[in-house]
């Protein structure tokens, strides 16, 4: 074993430092002062720091986890191995855990948010450390449930949720799972022959009352996990589904999308229902003739217009779930109007790297008329133009906004990745439109 001497005290280096013949004494006193600075202040003893190995975000009710405590230097970031570690487990402001050691072990013992608290002391001289990490005790969510409308109540149709909580969660992994699920339907419908609630398996037989009224309908399932002795479950947040009873009306489906497009460009239109896109339903698209479909994927389509384009119209859907097929339904889709040349206004800077103006040049414009569409009966220009300016992505998706005060938007583009972008100048009943590139 090493014979370990104490460090000299401060004042017993210095009575040395002065002993030292007086032609040297000033250059070794400026050099002590240097050293003394560092090994002497709080940084030469900066804080350990603690890292917490194990399951830190989602922890099963009844499972046993180990947790391994690592202490490193807060200067060097080397390991450090004497700190004493002591750990602590808090619910809410109950202490309900505690150990020593490097490693420790824990089972949680009920549903809840806890906190794991490690104090690292006595680690030599590095000082000491302290973490602290949250972690959630839950019954884990069942994955989504699948299955068809019921197009004819009083039949019985079948409903899973898959993957199954056992596969995900086996038994050596973060949170075995070997539980029944709690499924729910509405009232009076049944579930396996039964009321409308059943403990079963992942696939239940559900069967809506003959007359069921055509709509859409909610079913849940939950997971479980036992309490120890008889003291019942602990239940998972409820997974929902929508059940479709007959086809769907007209007033249940709609069409999102642009409603102004512009030639050279793609746009993607999405076909809304209650139930959301399911495996079976089918989509029969009506649009503008001339306009090219790029791709189509379950409930969207994406078209592309070409610069020769003069069409505009209508973007209708025909939705069938399987029970039958919808009314088309849709959006009316108009043109918007490029402004690659017009000198109404000027836009800068462009490519822009940050900040972005676009001001009414009420000097050099090229109308010869006013803008906005209050003013149109003056024949002069306008002084004051009123007008907004919206920046859309490629995907056409709206990143910014800005409304004109005396003839001029400022718009702040530093949150926006680089790349192009498309201004919409609106004023009265006219729409123009601008590129910009952004460099930040």
């Amino acid at each position: 074993m090493l014979n370990m001497k104490p460090i000299p005290s401060f004042s017993s280096i210095l009575n040395i430092v002065l002993t030292v013949n007086r032609f040297f004494r000033p250059k070794i006193i400026f050099v002590f002062l240097i050293f003394a600075a560092f090994v002497f202040s709080p940084k030469a003893y900066a804080a350990v720091d603690v890292v917490i190995e194990g399951a830190s975000s989602f922890v099963c009710p009844k499972g046993t986890y180990t947790y391994t405590a690592k202490t490193y230097s807060g200067e060097f970031g080397y390991q450090i191995y004497s700190c004493n570690i002591f750990w602590t487990v808090y619910k809410g402001i109950e202490i309900v855990g505690n150990g020593t050691g490097a490693s420790f072990t824990f089972t949680f013992p009920d549903v809840g948010i806890y906190e794991i608290k490690v104090n690292a002391r006595n680690c030599s001289w590095h000082g000491d450390g302290e973490k602290i990490i949250s972690t959630n005790s839950r019954v884990p969510i069942p994955s989504p449930i699948s299955g068809p409308a019921m197009c004819t109540p009083g039949q019985a149709y079948s409903y899973t949720t898959s993957p199954t909580l056992a596969s995900i969660f086996p038994v050596t992994g973060n949170c075995f799972y070997h539980y029944p699920y709690q499924w729910t339907a509405p009232a009076g419908w049944s579930i396996n022959g039964g009321g409308n609630s059943a403990f079963t398996n992942e696939t239940v037989s559900i069967v809506a009352p003959a007359g069921t009224p055509a709509g859409s309908y909610t079913i849940s399932v939950q997971g479980s996990i036992s309490k120890p002795g008889s003291g019942g479950f602990w239940y998972s947040t409820k997974r929902d589904f929508s059940v479709q009873i007959g086809p769907f009306s007209q007033y249940q489906v709609s069409v999102s999308g642009a409603g102004m497009v512009c030639n050279g460009n793609s746009y993607t239109y999405t076909a809304n229902v209650p139930t959301g896109h399911q495996n079976g339903y089918t989509y029969s698209w009506t649009y503008p003739s001339g306009w090219n479909v790029q791709n189509t994927s379950n409930n969207t389509i994406t078209f592309y217009l070409p610069s020769y384009n003069n069409s505009y119209g209508p973007v209708r859907v025909s939705v069938n779930n399987g029970c039958g097929a919808t009314s088309l339904t849709g959006i009316t889709v108009q043109p918007c109007s490029y402004m690659m040349s017009s000198g109404d206004f000027k836009i800068y800077p462009n490519p822009s790297s940050g900040d972005l103006f676009v001001e009414y040049d009420t000097e050099n414009n090229q109308l010869g008329k006013s803008f906005d569409g209050e003013s149109q009966a003056q024949n002069s220009k306008p002084s004051i133009v009123i007008f907004k300016v919206d920046i859309f992505d490629r995907t056409e998706k709206l990143v910014g906004t800005g409304k004109s005060i005396e003839n001029k938007v400022y718009l702040d583009t530093k949150g926006l990745q680089p790349g192009t972008y498309f201004l919409h100048i609106y004023s009265g009943d006219q729409v123009l439109r601008e590129q910009i590139i952004i460099e930040n």
